[in-house]
Order: C-alpha cells, then sequence, then structure tokens
C-alpha cells in the first residue's frame, strides 16, 4: 500500500533526507508510477490552461510541483549504481523507459512549450534570478526537441525509447563486469606497497571466494588504491587492462 511506502510517504527527517534503511526493491516501481501519475496530471492541467502564461502561473507552478518523481528515480539509480542485486538490476528495463516517455511527454508538449516561450520572449520585467530560471527552462525545451516538427519529434521518441532500452542493459553490463572480475595474489611480496587496510580487506574478500591469499578487483575502494600503490608493475597492468576491457567481447559485452 501507498501509505506505507517510504519513498511516497517519507518521514520528516532533517534536510529531507531519504530513509534508506526502510526502503525495499518492491518500493520503486509503485512510487516511480505514482510519481509520473502526478506529474502528468500536473502536464495536462497546464497543457488545457488557456490563461495568459506568467511566471507565476507556470514556471513557479512547475518549480513548486510534487517531487516524487525524481526523489524516487533519483533514490533508486543511487542504490543500482552503488549496491545493486540482481532484483533490483531487473527493473531497470522497466523503469527507464516509464522515465523517457514521462520525460517526452513533458517536453514535446506544443502547449507547454508555447506557455514556456512566451514567457521566455516576454521577460524584461522580471528580476535577474527569474530571468534566468526561464532561460534554463527554454533551454531544456528546446534541447530535448520542442521545435521539433511533429514527424521529428516521433523520431526523437523512437530514438529516446531505444534508449531506454538499451541504458540499462549497458548499465547492468558494467555492473556485472565489476562485480565479477578479480586478481587473486597468493605470493605475499606482490603486496610490497600496498597498506594495511587493503591487504586486510583483499584478505577477507579472498576468504568470501573460499580462496588462499588476497584478491583485489575493479571496484573503486579496492582497484584504486591498489593502482596508486602496489608496486608490482605488471600486477597494477594486469588489474588496469582488465578494467580497462570490461564489457568488450566477454561475458558482458557492450
Amino acid at each position: 500500500m501507498s501509505d506505507k511506502n517510504p519513498i511516497i510517504n517519507p518521514k520528516a527527517l532533517p534536510f529531507n533526507s531519504i530513509e534508506f534503511d526502510s526502503i525495499e526493491n518492491n518500493h520503486f516501481i509503485p512510487a516511480i508510477e505514482e510519481g509520473i501519475k502526478r506529474k502528468n496530471m500536473l502536464y495536462q492541467e497546464m497543457s488545457n490552461d488557456t490563461s495568459e502564461p506568467t511566471f507565476d502561473n507556470t514556471l513557479l507552478k512547475l518549480e513548486n510541483s510534487d517531487n516524487l518523481l525524481s526523489r524516487a528515480a533519483s533514490t533508486y539509480f543511487h542504490l543500482f549504481g552503488s549496491e545493486s542485486d540482481k532484483e533490483m538490476q531487473a527493473m531497470a528495463p522497466k523503469i527507464s523507459p516509464m522515465l523517457s516517455k514521462c520525460s517526452n511527454d513533458f517536453y514535446l508538449n506544443e502547449n507547454i512549450f508555447k506557455r514556456i516561450d512566451h514567457i521566455y520572449k516576454n521577460m524584461d520585467d522580471l528580476n535577474s534570478e527569474d530571468q534566468r530560471l526561464v532561460e534554463v527552462y527554454h533551454m531544456n525545451f528546446v534541447r530535448n526537441g520542442a521545435n521539433l516538427s511533429s514527424k521529428e519529434k516521433e523520431k526523437l521518441r523512437s530514438i529516446d525509447e531505444k534508449l531506454a532500452e538499451l541504458s540499462p542493459q549497458f548499465s547492468n553490463n558494467v555492473l556485472n563486469a565489476t562485480n565479477t572480475y578479480y586478481i587473486h595474489i597468493q605470493d605475499e611480496s606482490d603486496l610490497d606497497g600496498l597498506p594495511d587496510n587493503l591487504v586486510s580487506t583483499a584478505s577477507e574478500d579472498a576468504k568470501s571466494r573460499d580462496l588462499d591469499g588476497w584478491v583485489f578487483t575493479h571496484q573503486m575502494p579496492s582497484f584504486l588504491p591498489f593502482m596508486k600503490y602496489c608496486k608490482n608493475r605488471e600486477l597494477r597492468k594486469k588489474l588496469l587492462i582488465s578494467r580497462s576491457k570490461s564489457c568488450y567481447k566477454d561475458d558482458f559485452d557492450n
């Protein structure tokens, strides 16, 4: 139920912090669907508005609109990139097209753009901060296809749909490759130069894989200090080349 979804109904935390400890994978899609529903209601209302476009009834209305969608999407993609599991990865092919369509429905809406464009062409009386906001909105609309013909807009939608399909597949491949590859060190002399805390972590990683010795991976907390401190040039070369070639003609080919 939506009232129990901590993304849709967050606690009043300092700095609007996100309740990461309360969020489960099954909360994301309902929150994004609800966020899109709210956005579409706003866009429909604005599209049907025949009143004189002003900064307050258009730009300010957009700025002060419900932020559930951006909150839900940013939370999902933050966790997707930092501690994703297979269940979370499987949601990306559904979430990405939903967000792409919602974005296109906004930026390719002729009536909304006409309102933005009218304000943009008549903003001399606005203060500099408000003018800047108008400029940013207008620029974003133009860059996202607002001035294209109907035929070109449909072509853009088709391209964006394909990108929305390929993007999570690409990201999943990168993530899987990063999580899969490692180098296994068994000779203690090869650890020369490495900080004690990194060696300790590498030992624990090896044990978790039922291996003796030490394991170093493409994960940044392992990769970066290894590349910086390891005195064995050949091992640094091996790890660097493997990372540079990941997702190229391997099990996660992009």
